[in-house]
C-alpha cells in the first residue's frame, strides 16, 4: 500500500451533490481525478459552477 503523501490520483463513483463536491474539493488540492457517473457531463458542470468559489478558498 502507497504511503497516503504519495497520492495523486483519487476516484469518486457517483457525482451528484456529495461525490461532485469531493471531486470538486480534490481537484482544489491538486489531485488528479476520476470520476464515473451515468450522467458524465454532470461532474464537467458542478466543477464548472463551484470554481469561482473554490479558487477564493485557495
Amino acid at each position: 500500500m502507497p504511503a497516503p503523501s504519495s497520492v495523486r490520483t483519487v476516484a469518486v463513483v457517483g457525482t451528484g451533490v456529495i461525490g461532485g463536491g469531493w471531486a470538486a474539493h480534490f481537484l482544489r488540492m491538486g489531485y488528479d481525478v476520476v470520476a464515473y457517473d451515468p450522467y458524465p457531463s454532470r461532474v464537467a458542470e458542478l466543477v464548472a459552477n463551484a470554481w469561482p468559489a473554490l479558487s477564493q478558498l485557495g
